[in-house]
Parts: C-alpha cells; structure tokens; sequence
C-alpha cells in the first residue's frame, strides 16, 4: 500500500513570539527555551556563525522540533481517510517520531532522516524503521511556524 503524506502543522514550542526567551517549558517536555528542540532555529537561539545552510537565514527554517497538525490544519487527504491528528517530532540528531490517530486508532512511525536545504522546496529522505522498514523522499518547508511537509510512501 502506497500513501501520500501532505501535512501543514503548527510548532508547539517556539511557535510565539517570545516562546524561546520566557524561561517556560511552553510544550512541557522537560526542556526550556533554547534547550528545546522546538526553538533550534529560532533567531533568539542562532548566531549567523551556527548557520549550517547555504541560504540567507540563520537557519529559522528548520525541520527540527515538535509539530502539530489536528483540526482545521488537517490536509485534506487526511480527513478524507479519518487522520484526525497528526504530530510529528524531528530531532537535531536525525531522528523522527510521527504519531497520527488514523480512525481512532494511534499509528506511530519513527526512523531517521536526512534534509537538503539547498533546495527549495527542501528535499528530505526518511528511513522508516518501524512499524515497518520503509524508504521515502519528499519535499518540505518552513514559512514562519508552518511546517510543509508531502513524502510518498
């Protein structure tokens, strides 16, 4: 079975202004400002010397930290086959965990990955090791605190 994977989703920590400056565990992770995942990138959180890409920016469109898509952000594919929610955690160490609520049911998927951000859109490649062994391309994108993200599987 084949799915297409397109989903728009909103940051859980770091998505505010001030998220990565106010000394609170904003997604209650354990983990505060610029400890988080969630604010790797953030400009409170960078030095132009940290910049890993080729691109003007100090690195604000990353991938990495905990995303959020439920509700009116659900793309549309995923609510024609009852997704109702999806979160998605990329770790700074090429990890992923994805969790979506499929007909009430959880399905979790983790692995590893690895981007190219000299594209644009970004391109990403995961190896999916559970719940099965699976390799997919894609492409992905951050505007603001959106993550775009489509991969076919």
């Amino acid at each position: 079975m084949q799915w297409m994977f397109l989903l728009a989703c909103g940051a859980q920590e770091g998505a505010a202004v001030g998220d990565c400056t106010d000394a609170i565990d904003n997604d209650s992770d354990g983990l505060i400002d610029c400890a988080d995942d969630g604010c790797t990138g953030s400009p409170d959180c960078t030095t132009p010397e940290a910049d890993a890409d080729t691109d003007a920016d100090t690195d604000a469109d990353t991938i990495v930290g905990d995303w959020l898509s439920e509700g009116a952000d659900i793309a549309p594919a995923f609510a024609d086959i009852d997704i109702t929610k999806v979160t998605a955690d990329f770790a700074s160490g090429g990890t992923y965990d994805v969790n979506i609520i499929y007909n009430g049911t959880p399905i979790d998927a983790e692995g590893t990955y690895e981007v190219d951000v000299s594209t644009s859109p970004h391109t990403i490649v995961v190896y999916q090791t559970a719940p099965q062994a699976i390799t997919s391309q894609g492409i992905w994108m951050v505007e603001n605190d959106v993550l775009t993200y489509e991969i076919v599987q």
